[in-house]
């Protein structure tokens, strides 16, 4: 770690890093901590005095939380281990879960783009048809959400743990304040900075921001379950309850819980600086495929199974029902346009296609209506696209991967039943041509409007930005 700390500050913020450890948000919210700790030590962190209530115009404190890599079915309220995300457990207890939310991308460059943009990657010019690796930087034309809530009268801070995300790539647009994490590759090779650093790093900031009735936005992107992942034997025995579980997946869950303790540390600092009852919002940009099961593949950003692509949605806070489950498909486009309407925030230009789900937050409904999600993946020398509707999956491949002995043992073109065969292990015989007919359809109105674009942009990352995305698994291979 340089002498600088760990922490390149965007648009005009004193680079550096304050230690800043909450403790103590009401019993509602969290149930006593238990398994794994990663927390750091108390005796290392400075707690801020308690403030009165941060109070704004009316409009609620937003906090949207990306868990990078952060897999559906290993998500406690998902079915995941008890101990590997208590956190998110209790926000859904408390708050709204979207059961069938689909990511746009299974990476995250690409997947961000949907998340913060509300448009398919393509259809604004992020992605790299060619087999080399993504340069691709997000256009200024395009609106970010952070853009849209910073006109609406929102201080915007952001911070990423993913060089994704790095102002380098665009991500950086509409925030007043932008933290990512500095090139540590060149000094000690650390390919991940725990989320509690980066929680400490954005509490940071909110000390310095300014009492002055405007609602905050704050958004993180966390990045402890992605590679590199290491866990103490004993942490992942605790966290295999089936003697048939690969290690790989304790191991993983072990990295989770790490971002599930930092969802934690942000929400109950927070409380401690007057913002007690914010709009959170927690998602990831996609999942793993973690070879279970092995066709899946070990990593994420070529397939489009459910592993890499069905997204955990999460929300609670002021005006969000109370235990309230959200049935029929949703997608990463779609968070939004609803980050927008339950903010009262105008949709003025964004004509993009993701809906709105605001009613079904507030409890006026518990199902969407949207007849299918979209997945489109161009990654390395992949080029993907899949469509999951309510009673099935389909995917097609768009070029011919034939070379690959690994991917030359999943179907070019199949659709499974949704939810008798969630994992894509039994291809339906009896799909009519319309269904995947449809798929190259999509792709091609897509590609009209990728070609249509004329704003896309290549950046050179730096030789240690580069390092740093090679390490995290972005620019070699995926197979298993």
């Amino acid at each position: 770690m340089s002498g600088r700390g760990p922490w390149v500050v965007v648009a005009g913020v004193t680079a550096g890093l304050m230690l800043g450890v909450g403790a103590g948000l009401a019993a509602r919210w969290w149930p006593e901590a238990s398994g794994p700790s990663t927390a750091p030590d108390p005796a290392a962190a400075v707690a801020p005095p308690t403030k009165a209530p941060r109070v704004t115009d009316g409009r609620p404190h937003v906090v949207l939380l990306i868990g990078c890599t952060v897999r559906l079915d290993q998500v406690t309220p998902y079915g995941g281990h008890p101990e590997a995300t208590p956190t998110l457990q209790a926000l859904a207890d408390r708050g709204v879960r979207f059961a069938d939310a689909v990511s746009a991308a299974p990476w995250t460059r690409a997947a961000s783009t949907a998340l913060l943009t509300g448009h398919h990657a393509i259809e604004v010019g992020m992605i790299e048809p060619g087999p080399g690796a993504n340069r691709r930087r997000l256009a200024d034309e395009v609106d970010t959400l952070a853009e849209k809530l910073q006109r609406a009268g929102y201080t915007t801070v952001g911070t990423t743990a993913n060089p994704n995300l790095n102002e380098l790539f665009g991500f950086h647009q509409g925030f007043d304040h932008y933290l990512e994490v500095s090139e540590q590759w060149g000094t000690r090779h650390v390919a991940k900075v725990p989320g509690r650093q980066v929680v400490d790093g954005l509490l940071a900031r909110v000390d310095e921001l300014p009492v002055d009735g405007s609602p905050l936005y704050l958004q993180a992107m966390l990045i402890d379950a992605h590679e590199p992942r290491a866990a103490p034997p004993r942490a992942v025995a605790r966290m295999v309850d089936d003697d048939e579980l690969p290690e790989r997946v304790g191991i993983y869950r072990v990295n989770l819980r790490k971002f599930d303790e930092a969802v934690k540390q942000l929400l109950e600092g927070l409380a401690e600086r007057g913002i007690d009852d914010p709009l959170v919002v927690v998602v990831s940009d996609h999942g793993e495929g973690l070879a279970y099961p092995l066709h899946h593949g070990k990593g994420h950003g070529t397939f489009t199974y459910s592993s890499a692509v069905r997204m955990p949605w999460l929300v609670a806070g002021p005006g969000v029902a109370e235990g309230h489950v959200v049935r029929g498909v949703a997608s990463q486009v779609d968070v939004l346009p609803t980050l927008l309407e339950l903010t009262g925030t105008s949709r003025d230009g964004y004509g993009g296609p993701g809906h709105s789900w605001a009613a079904a937050v507030r409890g006026e409904t518990d199902r969407t209506d949207r007849d299918v999600a979209w997945v489109d993946t161009w990654f390395q020398d992949a080029s993907r696209v899949a469509a999951y509707r309510s009673d099935r999956a389909c995917h097609r491949d768009t070029v011919d991967l034939g070379a690959n002995e690994a991917r030359r043992l999943r179907p070019k073109a199949a659709c499974y039943a949704r939810p008798d065969d969630p994992w894509a292990d039994r291809p339906l015989d009896d799909v009519p041509a319309e269904a995947l007919d449809e798929l190259d359809r999509w792709r091609a109105a897509r590609w009209e409007a990728f070609e249509g674009f004329a704003h896309t942009r290549d950046v050179r990352p730096g030789a240690g930005l580069e390092d740093h995305l090679e390490a995290l698994g972005y620019l070699q291979d995926d197979e298993p």
